[in-house]
């Protein structure tokens, strides 16, 4: 059990349903209504997601290997490496993970012929890995990596999909412009949203950083200038949302609409007012959640908006 609580399994089933709802009910099918086919099959996006999920599984892991102290300050009650897991076992799952999404890479590479992903994967953990060993302690530089690879999780899935954007975009141009919208939409939310709350995350725990000696927005500006900062993104986060209601509107899907000003703009302003307010680590955990909770909320509007449509 506490594997799955090591790797983040609520996490991976999010990246599970983000890709596979892009895959199946974005992407296919405004390529079916433009009769073109995916260079990505069904079997091939299956070897994506699992290497996907592969290398988010590792991430988690290594980040909680070097995490140790922080998290025995922080949070001793869900610490699990040093508690539950050894630091030697720890390090077993982490190379089988990143092994596992080898072999979905190697797949890939064989199935479709291009060249980039393999080094497209091992970047991508190399990035990991210097996240949690040094990154995530600099001012700004975690927050921006781990927002990218939020984004990543969408762009993946039509990575390998750019031979034929030019005679796409000249046979059915709305089918192009309607792929690339929902994903331009869909990574500039998961960027937006994943800068502001972990910048709340690094308020939450400026306790444990301050004792690893790690140099976060709040540690090196203080508190009341990094939740300006966190207000930047969250309010870029709003107009961007707002943008995107205002889209709905003119198209008159009401009740897309309606689920988009319930269900995001409200939260984000409300989360504004809690940013505010929030001094104690409590009040900061309180609007983490807030935060993964409008994360959240932008997820599962793609699923309204398949079940609407």
């Amino acid at each position: 059990m506490y594997l799955f609580r090591l790797i983040r399994w609520p996490n991976l089933l999010i990246v599970l349903l983000t890709q596979y709802l892009l895959y199946e009910f974005v992407l296919r099918a405004q390529l079916k209504k433009a009769d073109f086919l995916p260079t990505l099959d069904g079997l091939d996006f299956i070897f994506l997601t699992l290497a996907t999920i592969f290398t988010a599984a590792a991430g988690y892991i290594i980040n909680d290997i070097y995490d140790q102290v922080i998290d025995a300050l922080n949070k001793p009650e869900r610490r699990i490496v040093g508690k539950l897991l050894s630091e030697k076992a720890a390090y077993r799952w982490y190379i089988g993970f990143m092994l596992a999404g080898l072999l979905c890479i190697n797949w890939l590479n064989t199935s479709t012929g291009d060249w980039f992903w393999l080094p497209g994967y091992i970047l991508a953990n190399l990035m990991m890995y210097w996240y949690s060993r040094s990154w995530k302690k600099k001012i700004l530089i975690g927050n921006f990596v781990v927002a990218l690879f939020c984004a990543l999780v969408a762009i993946v899935v039509i990575v390998g999909e750019s031979g034929y954007w030019p005679k796409l975009m000249e046979e059915s141009p709305i089918a192009y412009v309607n792929i690339v919208g929902i994903f331009t939409a869909y990574t500039t939310f998961a960027f937006l949203s994943t800068m502001y709350r972990e910048i709340v995350k690094d308020m939450e725990d400026v306790y444990g950083d301050e004792v690893e000696n790690c140099r976060t927005l709040p540690i090196v500006f203080g508190i009341q200038k990094t939740k300006t900062i966190a207000a930047f993104f969250a309010i870029s986060l709003l107009l961007t949302t707002i943008f995107g209601a205002y889209l709905l509107y003119t198209t008159n899907r009401y009740l897309q609409l309606a689920y988009v000003l319930i269900g995001i703009v409200v939260p984000i302003k409300i989360s504004l007012l809690f940013l505010g307010k929030a001094k104690s680590v409590e009040e900061f955990h309180q609007l983490s959640t807030l935060t993964k909770l409008i994360m959240l909320g932008g997820i599962l509007y793609l699923v309204f908006e398949i079940w609407v449509s």
